[in-house]
């Protein structure tokens, strides 16, 4: 069971089950209003272990490709950008049949993706290199998330190992995707976590996260 950091001064982040038959609506209703809300049972613990596999293989292809020296200079080491470049198996997180049908209610049936990162980082009390700032490591925002009322884009974000405060997780600011800018106690109590992350209002962790990008795209 992936253990998640669930509560905060900023809200509780509410999990939803598929088997609940209210859960559609109500995930739609808790990504407006929140901007965040975790489902259960996304992936099987075996396609976990599976795409954790294959995380490591393409870290290690891309190692080979560019090089150490290069990707610490930038920030990218522990960083797979687009893995289903050198693994196929990543392919599986383009047919969740969950997410696909969250995202074509939340945004539209022709969104696309718009991009997929594999995270395997250690926390930052375990690491010991001296490299450029990671920008996955840092308080920050992909994409804007609304046009006034209508939303842009969604993060899916897939839990592949368990994580939690003490191990590298990052800390939800509930409501962020709503907000030009967080507030000054948000960023305080992000920046007090052992890796902290905003990705307006989702999460990345040390190791075993995958996360696609969905965004609006008119016919």
């Amino acid at each position: 069971m992936v253990q998640l950091e669930l509560e905060s001064r900023f809200g509780m982040i509410e999990k939803l089950c598929p088997t609940d038959e209210r859960w559609l609506d109500r995930g739609v209703e808790l990504l407006k209003a929140d901007g965040v809300f975790i489902l259960e049972r996304v992936l099987d613990r075996a396609l976990c272990e599976l795409l954790t596999q294959a995380s490591l293989k393409a870290q290690h292809q891309i190692l080979c490709e560019v090089g150490l020296q290069r990707l610490e200079a930038a920030g990218e080491d522990g960083i797979v950008r687009f893995p289903l470049k050198y693994q196929p198996e990543f392919s599986a997180l383009l047919e969740a049949p969950l997410v696909n049908v969250l995202v074509s209610n939340y945004l539209s049936p022709t969104a696309i993706c718009h991009l997929m990162n594999a995270i395997l980082l250690k926390p930052a009390n375990e690491s010991t290199e001296v490299t450029a700032p990671r920008f996955q490591s840092t308080f920050h925002r992909d994409f804007p998330r609304f046009t006034g009322e209508v939303p842009l884009s969604v993060n899916s974000f897939y839990c592949l190992g368990d994580f939690n405060d003490s191990n590298g997780s990052t800390r939800f600011i509930v409501g962020s995707h709503r907000s030009a800018s967080p507030t000054v106690d948000a960023l305080e109590w992000s920046s007090s976590s052992v890796r902290s992350e905003e990705h307006t209002s989702e999460l990345q962790s040390r190791f075993g996260i995958s996360y696609a990008v969905f965004c609006l795209k008119k016919k």
